[in-house]
């Protein structure tokens, strides 16, 4: 259930978005009533939005393997970069998860990927690896692939 909350002297949204987390999200709204109006608008919408009622917010157009790549150009370490484009390349960029659009990539096809290289002999630490870098593709923009233009560049929000 949407929820609001004071801050600062601003009235706070809390709901859950369509991927099932909470949200939370400073509103422009001048009264608690206004903003418990907005934050249930909010929370209906996700809802739909989880139902398959309405459509996703996120451009769809964006793989795996293209924010894989992205990061090796933008922001991988250049002392890294050789191993880093052999890893992905190897386990993401050649698979059919690197072919995944970002919406859709969750940690079922990734764990299921590491499953497999463990299956095939690989180390441990080798599969940690991997792990590792992935969740630095992911966090390492704060703004991740929500903001990336179509180009494969960040935006000004992001930083350098």
């Amino acid at each position: 259930m949407a929820s609001v909350y004071e801050k600062a002297g601003k009235w706070y949204l809390r709901w859950k978005g369509p991927d099932g987390r909470w949200r939370d999200q400073v509103s422009t709204t001048r009264s608690k009533t206004e903003a418990r109006r907005l934050a249930g608008e909010l929370e209906r919408r996700a809802e739909r939005q989880r139902l398959g009622l309405e459509p996703l917010p996120t451009d769809t157009s964006m793989t795996l393997g293209r924010l894989c790549e992205w990061w090796l150009r933008e922001r991988c370490p250049r002392s890294s970069v050789y191993r880093e484009r052999s890893r992905l390349r190897r386990h993401i960029l050649e698979r059919p998860l690197g072919a995944l659009p970002l919406t859709t990539v969750t940690a079922a096809p990734i764990e299921e990927r590491q499953r497999e290289m463990e299956r095939a002999g690989l180390a441990r630490s080798y599969v940690n690896g991997l792990r590792r870098v992935l969740h630095t593709v992911f966090a390492e923009p704060k703004c991740a692939y929500v903001t990336l233009r179509a180009e494969g560049a960040p935006s000004a929000r992001c930083r350098a």
